[in-house]
């Protein structure tokens, strides 16, 4: 086995024999993704270890032994049973697998700059932290994403410089956390997406009618512990303006991150939109609620008469409601013509939504809680091209243009105007969904909002300091008749002017030049640095798989004539451009061709002569690396 600890600089030249630089970058791009499902299983096996040591495991374990006496392997209950239990494992799986692990001994720890703590499950820490960490990523800031219950906060201390906390509740290990964060002079934001910490506004909480009061108490007491976290925080971000404008009654530093759909929604709309249709044009057309918790009952009122009217008016129309919804009397004399659906995992949602003519969106007016809701079921339909009718709440009200890329209807009149004219016309569903979608890819995905999400980071959290960076660059083989574009000439100027420039090159037969450069023969043992920067696709994955730097970019000299093609050289090529990486282009007209090509925003750096180059690229560092490694670090 090839034992990449103790390689010499030729030795992968020796191995690679004649396979093709294509069939290296495919290579590359497995041994990425294998490095991460590897991280993944270790902290999951961690996990499980823990679980196992738990009372929680016996009563598991005898939960089981009932299940094979109650359902036999192979009949009917065993069948359902599976099938049950499968349904309620996706429900869990509102986030990725957790990544954290406490080091060994001596073991070198992670650092990166962001990390994201969740108090809470289900479908807001796939929003609020998942989504916003990937937005981060594009931008090429470092991040993980946590849960609450499965850390111990005090050993994240040493590993990130800023520290999100999205709906954690206040208790004397948050309270410790947060004062010897503010003693390192790091950032703690707290996040937010529901008025979960203004105690005077339960009365219009529908969700407390269906509390004992023992859960009602736990409820209420939980919005005073999320208030106490929210004010010891430097800062707080939100994701409407109606919610920032709530906020700054008690907070003073507020900025709205919106939610945005992630690259994973994307690629599953793009391939139910991509199947061949099947159905013809006497099918009927579906309106449907999609209410994901028992909470909406009173919201549904607002738009329940003109799907009555609608139902009654056009023999075709069907109705499905999807989730816990109660409806008065008057569906069930429809029949089969309403059809009922149980509460879904979110990976489930889009094959519903894409069978659906008609999406609504009705909120209980004169209701903060309402007001304070963000629009994402206009933007998980537009995403599919379905048209959304909405509530004029503030958040849709911000995101639809009404009669354009979809409807907002307050009253029963405007909700039956809107109704009857989509459910009349296949051709305004079809304009009406497609400006949605079209508005949904240009302005609520991770790549739309990724500048802006850093720049609202840096104003949150950046620091004020003139401090030299630390850069690493990662580059091929440094030898006699290699090219290696400006790439080396700029980490030279940069160590003139003062950064401490670490260069990790995969061999090297010739000497690098300036004494204030460092040369490191191997990617194996990259250090930690503010930034490091790769300088070719080869080198992409090396960097994106680093985790001891704050800021990850790729610095791209031109494009490469495989992602003009649209054969498979094209699709290899762009697995290196969809690494988590900050792209920058020397050049402002490469950086708009580099982003329509692959999808991912892309930052032009203007030129002139080498050195003019070299201190608009200092500029743009010291810019996106908003955040600096500890001195001595």
């Amino acid at each position: 086995m090839f034992d990449t600890e103790r390689a010499t600089p030729g030795d992968e030249e020796e191995l690679r024999g004649p396979a093709s630089e294509q069939e290296w970058d495919r290579l590359r791009f497995e041994l990425y993704h294998w490095r991460e499902r590897a991280v993944e299983a270790e902290a999951a096996n961690a996990e499980w270890e823990a679980w196992r040591a738990r009372r929680g495991w016996r009563l598991y374990m005898a939960l089981l032994g009932l299940r094979a006496r109650a359902a036999p392997a192979g009949s009917r209950r065993d069948r359902a049973a599976k099938s049950f239990f499968g349904h309620v494992l996706d429900l869990g799986a509102a986030l990725p697998p957790a990544r954290w692990r406490r080091p060994a001994p001596g073991e070198e720890k992670v650092a990166k700059a962001v990390v994201f703590v969740t108090g809470i499950s289900g479908d807001s820490p796939r929003y609020r932290c998942a989504h916003q960490a990937e937005a981060l990523g594009l931008g090429g800031v470092t991040f993980d994403v946590e849960r609450q219950r499965e850390v111990d906060l005090d050993d994240l201390l040493d590993q990130y410089q800023c520290y999100v906390l999205h709906r954690v509740h206040w208790g004397p290990d948050v309270e410790r956390f947060i004062d010897r964060a503010h003693e390192r002079g790091k950032r703690v934001i707290y996040d937010t997406d529901d008025l979960v910490f203004d105690p005077d506004a339960t009365r219009f909480i529908e969700l407390l009618e269906h509390l004992g009061e023992p859960k009602r108490t736990l409820f209420l007491d939980g919005l005073h512990r999320c208030r106490r976290t929210l004010e010891a925080c430097d800062a707080v971000t939100v994701s409407s303006d109606f919610l920032a404008d709530r906020v700054r009654q008690i907070h003073p530093r507020v900025a709205v991150a919106y939610n945005v759909v992630s690259s994973e929604m994307m690629e599953q709309a793009d391939a139910i939109l991509g199947r061949p249709e099947t159905h013809g044009g006497d099918e009927p057309v579906t309106i449907a609620y999609l209410s994901g918790s028992p909470t909406h009952d009173r919201d549904f009122l607002e738009a329940s008469d003109a799907v009555l009217w609608a139902l009654e008016t056009f023999p075709r129309v069907r109705f499905l409601a999807v989730g816990s919804l109660a409806l008065d009397a008057r569906f069930d004399e429809l029949g089969a013509r309403v059809e009922r659906v149980p509460h879904q995992p979110w990976k489930r949602l889009p094959e519903l939504l894409a069978s659906v003519d008609v999406n609504l969106a009705p909120l209980e007016p004169e209701n903060p809680f309402n007001e304070s809701k963000s629009c994402l079921k206009y933007v998980e339909a537009g995403l599919l091209g379905v048209p959304t009718i909405a509530s004029p709440r503030s958040d849709f009200a911000r995101a639809i243009e009404d009669g354009v890329n979809g409807f907002l209807a307050e009253g029963r009149d405007a909700w039956r105007e809107a109704m009857g004219r989509l459910v009349g016309s296949p051709e305004l569903r079809h304009a009406i969904g497609g400006a949605a979608r079209d508005d949904v890819l240009r302005n609520h995905t991770t790549h739309a909002r990724s500048r802006a999400l850093c720049d609202l980071l840096e104003g949150l959290a950046g620091e004020s300091t003139d401090r030299p960076l630390s850069i690493n660059w990662v580059v091929g083989p440094i030898v006699a008749g290699h090219p290696h574009g400006d790439a080396l000439e700029l980490a030279g100027r940069l160590a003139a002017r003062g950064h401490r420039v670490r260069v990790y090159a995969e061999s090297a037969s010739r000497p690098l030049g300036p004494d204030s450069v460092e040369l490191v023969v191997g990617h194996h043992r990259i250090e930690p640095a503010d930034v490091t920067i790769a300088t070719s696709r080869r080198t992409a994955f090396v960097v994106a798989a680093h985790e001891r730097s704050l800021f990850k970019c790729l610095l791209v000299e031109g494009l490469e004539p495989e992602l003009l093609d649209d054969g498979e050289g094209r699709e290899t090529a762009l697995t290196a451009y969809a690494l988590p990486l900050r792209h920058v282009c020397l050049g402002s007209e490469l950086a708009d061709r580099l982003s329509r090509v692959t999808g991912v925003p892309a930052d032009g750096i203007e030129g002139g002569t080498l050195e003019q180059t070299a201190r608009r690229l200092e500029e743009h560092l010291a810019r996106a690396c908003f955040l600096r490694l500890p001195v001595g670090s």
